[in-house]
């Protein structure tokens, strides 16, 4: 976990998983909560259907 920067004595408030359809961004997500940081859900369309609407974000790298 700490590889991925994640301090598991302070979870994030928030955190998105994503890959191309969904299903991998589940399997970490359950990954998470096994460990203990609480996930809220994940978005089904994944990164597929997001990107294909340009008007909406997409950020890539850390939040600085």
């Amino acid at each position: 976990m700490r590889d991925a920067s994640i301090d598991p004595d302070r979870p994030p408030r928030e955190l998105i998983a994503t890959c191309g359809s969904g299903v991998s961004a589940t399997v970490a997500l359950l990954a998470l909560e096994r460990i203990g940081v609480h996930c809220d859900g994940v978005y089904d369309g994944s990164f597929n259907e997001w990107s294909a609407d340009a008007q909406r974000p997409v950020a890539y790298g850390g939040a600085d």
